[in-house]
């Protein structure tokens, strides 16, 4: 299947498209589940569209207290969450939603879930201050959201490939064929969102041939785009073709006087223009009897502290519980638009006049840390080894400031060693002896050795490689080592670290980058200021690593790696994320059953492709023996190279390479 040719071929079948005159052009993108949509969000990306995935913004509800996420264990159950106020586990969700003795649950969660994603989404659409702006939406033809946008791509995928990257999909942990196919029912079939779709493309090929459809595509929405300007020149804006306040959009209809309703009308009529703060209507004597200025004015001032009151109570049912937060704010906004009309003294129609009122209620809590208890370094505020070194705190905080200190000379260089003295004469060598007869003794050798041999093979250990811990037990042999193959890839140099400050308060850096699943997990923060620039680390009350961000010389963020954990602790999962929240790779750790010793690593790209998997076998002793590391094809998952690595530190070197925080979570 390839790009429509034509803009706008299906318009019509499964409802109104946006028709808005003002504001970026927005796009809509719909597929099945694993056909490819998050793929194709980074290519738009790449080409300058801002995209959101209304995946994300689902999460985001899901992993911190909001009226949503507190409507969701309401109705499923307090005990999808670990912690109060912590993450939803999705899994958990998924199970009970999908369940076939629950043919009702999906409805009830998207119930709760879709106005406030829709709500989310408008919002940020608005503000994306782009031409072209577009929007990745699962359910966007179920959902009818049709209105929301300008013009709707669906992404079709060979179903028996669809399955199969289901299935290989290391983020949906355990999900085998029968639950992939299963998935895949339970959302309207690809074909017919095709047919309801303006633009199709197939993601059955390679990365390549989904790139020239995507820029295709988004070079036919620009033209589009430069089509509703010129046909817009001149008419008034009705904001997003939308209202803010409902659940369902709606959708802006164009009067049509044609009298044959099957035949379209060339000539749509414009509204008329109704703004009347840039054309006022004429005063008629009457108009304005109804009600004074100081009436007008006592009226709209008690529907504005109505609404004050309302969005008072509205936020801080939002808030949630504010004494154990670090961090939390909520919104409520209400609107009213007060129409006036009637009849003049002449018993003509008085002009209408419209006065908006909004309130907009917003509530932030923040946690700081306390004043007056001085820390290890005396000062009250908490401002580490910078206190006293270089007077980074204010003046009334205890600290008292020294002078830094001048660093001490270097030391002079060693002397050169003399030269070493010259090596003696080889001795010379011994007379040749004579020859003897070989006959008995070397008949004696020869039953010695096989003795020997024997002996070897009667006294070799049989365990059964039970004592290390797990993984692959293989004795000890003789012989050479296994060669390590070392790659080529170029090694990041090393950056000393200059200054290191540990607090249990979130720094203000990483602020706009924290995912929200990891803030109520990390106990403390450690910040490395190095030559490179700046390494954040949050830890649990027991040193586990959760979270690294790291950020350039001029605190530019970089990008990040969140730590979980899964299958009670016996696989270590570290995932990077990118600055734009984009998905970046991942890597997967498996440990024995005692968790001592690690079995098995597995590495995906950004595409969740497997690129590299490797295998570690152990000695009877527990020492590492090898790892067999196997680099895989992108496009077809086949064996591209096998390495054998030994023990050592080549290998160690190799290993952190290749795997997310080889050393630190595993190794």
């Amino acid at each position: 299947m390839s790009t429509n040719d034509k803009h706008l071929s299906n318009a019509g079948k499964s409802g109104l498209r946006s028709t808005d005159c003002k504001g970026p052009y927005r796009i809509g993108i719909t597929s099945s589940i694993g056909a490819g949509k998050s793929t194709m969000g980074k290519m738009l990306a790449q080409l300058g569209v801002p995209v959101i995935d209304t995946d994300h913004v689902t999460h985001e509800l899901l992993n911190s207290p909001n009226p949503a996420y507190d409507r969701v264990l309401a109705c499923f159950g307090n005990d999808l969450v670990d912690a109060p106020g912590g993450p939803i586990n999705r899994q958990k969700l998924a199970a009970i939603v999908f369940a076939p003795d629950k043919p009702d649950a999906r409805k009830q969660l998207e119930a709760i879930l879709h106005p406030e994603i829709r709500r989310v989404t408008r919002e940020r659409m608005k503000s994306s201050g782009t031409p072209v702006v577009a929007a990745l939406v699962p359910l966007l033809f179920e959902s009818n959201l049709l209105g929301e946008y300008h013009e709707t791509w669906c992404l079709v995928i060979d179903p028996a490939l669809q399955v199969e990257r289901l299935v290989a999909d290391a983020t949906r942990k355990g999900m085998d064929e029968a639950q992939a196919r299963a998935r895949i029912a339970a959302q309207m079939p690809q074909e017919k969102k095709a047919e309801l779709a303006d633009r199709v493309i197939d993601n059955s090929g390679t990365l390549d041939e989904l790139r020239l459809q995507v820029e295709e595509c988004l070079k036919q929405a620009r033209e589009a785009n430069r089509l509703r300007h010129e046909r817009c020149a001149g008419q008034p804006d009705d904001g997003c073709g939308c209202s803010d306040e409902g659940d369902e959009p709606t959708p802006t209809p164009q009067p049509n006087p044609n009298p044959n309703p099957t035949t379209p009308n060339p000539n749509p009529v414009p509204k008329p223009d109704t703004d009347t703060d840039t054309n006022p209507p004429p005063t008629k004597d009457g108009c304005e009897s109804g009600m004074s200025d100081e009436a007008r004015d006592a009226e709209y001032r008690r529907i504005l502290e109505t609404f004050g009151k309302i969005g008072t109570e509205e936020a801080l049912s939002r808030m949630g519980n504010v004494g154990t937060t670090a961090h939390k704010e909520a919104e409520a906004k209400l609107s009213m638009t007060v129409n006036t009309g009637g009849k003049a003294d002449d018993g003509s129609e008085c002009p209408p006049r419209e006065h908006e009122l909004t309130v907009d209620v917003k509530m932030t809590v923040r946690q700081k840390p306390g004043r007056g208890v001085p820390d290890e370094h005396g000062c009250t505020c908490h401002c580490g080894t910078d206190c006293k070194r270089s007077c980074a705190c204010k003046k009334d905080c205890g600290c008292k400031c020294k002078p830094t200190p001048p660093p001490p000379p270097p030391p002079p260089p060693p002397p050169p060693p003399p030269p070493p003295p010259p090596p003696p004469p080889p001795p010379p060598p011994p007379p040749p002896e004579p020859d003897k007869p070989k006959g008995k003794k070397s008949l004696w050798a020869i039953l010695l050795f096989i003795f020997a041999v024997l002996a070897a093979v009667a006294l070799w250990p049989r365990g059964n490689g039970s004592d290390n811990g797990g993984g692959t037990t293989v004795p000890p042999g003789g012989g050479n080592p296994p060669v390590v193959v070392v790659p080529s890839q170029p090694v990041a140099p090393a950056c000393p670290i200059i200054r290191s400050n540990t607090t249990k308060t979130e720094p203000a850096i990483i602020a706009p980058y924290l995912q929200n699943a990891v803030k109520w997990r990390v106990y403390t923060w450690t910040v490395d200021e190095h030559s490179c620039g700046i390494t954040v680390s949050g830890r649990t009350a027991g040193g586990a690593l959760v979270n690294r961000m790291e950020f350039g010389s001029s605190q530019n963020f970089l990008y990040q790696f969140v730590v979980t954990s899964d299958n009670n602790g016996q696989r270590i999962i570290v995932t990077r994320y990118e600055p734009n929240g984009f998905f970046g790779g991942r890597t997967v750790y498996d440990a024995n059953a005692s968790q001592t010793k690690v079995e098995r690593i597995r590495q995906v790209d950004a595409h969740q492709r497997p690129t590299i998997d490797a295998r570690f076998s152990y000695m009877s002793s527990g020492a590492l023996l090898q790892v067999e590391l196997v680099t895989l094809s992108t496009n077809n998952g086949a064996v591209v190279n096998r390495q054998t690595l030994g023990p050592g530190p080549a290998t160690d070197d190799v290993l952190k390479r290749y795997f997310y925080l080889w050393g630190e979570v595993a190794g």
